[in-house]
């Protein structure tokens, strides 16, 4: 059994018209559900995640011009967690996580070990793979921008991940590098089926531009 988590998309386009006061899916005059549309929202505590899209805008794409990224097993989550863990591990080398806490405090120390504002002063300290890690499950969006700087960090390490001698470890990191050079400036890659954060007492929730309650 496969599960999906993450869908990437290519040639986007920004629909034009009013979006529905209530359900961005919805065709505002109709009510009727529209197709192959995404919500481009962000994080409050780092909005430059959607660069490139305007947020609370809702996106067209072509079916066919999609990329999802699955993997074996229904617990997707937690295998792009224990991942997260590892290449965490690899980048910054003498990571260590506290396992006792919740979900958001667990996220929130493991990209905190890629932050280094001496080593990284050009993007505030925000290390390699750190927008991967701190958001990847959390609903928001990928702008392109965020997505060619992910591209570039996997390449980066790529043959030090290759090297970790992990066989599951170094499929999920080339698709996933994959999925996030897939928009190929044109594009985005948001979460699928967010659900594990929907009750999160982060302060990036609610998400910008998301759907009203």
């Amino acid at each position: 059994m496969q599960s999906s988590f993450l869908v990437a998309l290519t040639d986007v386009k920004m629909r034009e018209v009013p979006r529905h006061p209530k359900q961005f899916d919805l065709c505002a005059v109709t009510n009727e559900p529209l197709e192959n549309v995404v919500l481009a929202v962000a994080p409050r505590s780092y909005p430059e995640l959607a660069e490139g899209l305007e947020i609370g805008a809702v996106y067209e794409h072509e079916e066919k011009k999609e990329l999802t990224c699955r993997v074996e097993g229904k617990y997707h989550n937690l295998i792009f967690l224990d991942w997260c863990r590892i290449l965490t591990i690899i980048v910054a080398r003498n990571a260590k996580f506290i396992k006792e806490c919740s979900l958001d405090e667990w996220v929130a120390q493991v990209a905190g070990a890629l932050e280094d504002k001496e080593k990284y002063p050009e993007t505030g300290g925000r290390g390699p793979f750190w927008e991967l890690v701190r958001y990847g499950l959390r609903g928001a969006t990928f702008g392109p921008a965020v997505c060619a700087k992910l591209v570039r960090d996997f390449d980066e390490y790529e043959q030090v991940a290759k090297a970790h001698g992990h066989e599951e470890f170094y499929w999920l990191y080339c698709r996933l590098r994959e999925c996030f050079a897939y928009p190929n400036g044109r594009g985005l890659v948001y979460c699928y089926k967010p659900h594990w954060f929907q009750d999160s007492k982060s302060h990036d929730q609610p998400l910008l531009g998301i759907d009203p309650a």
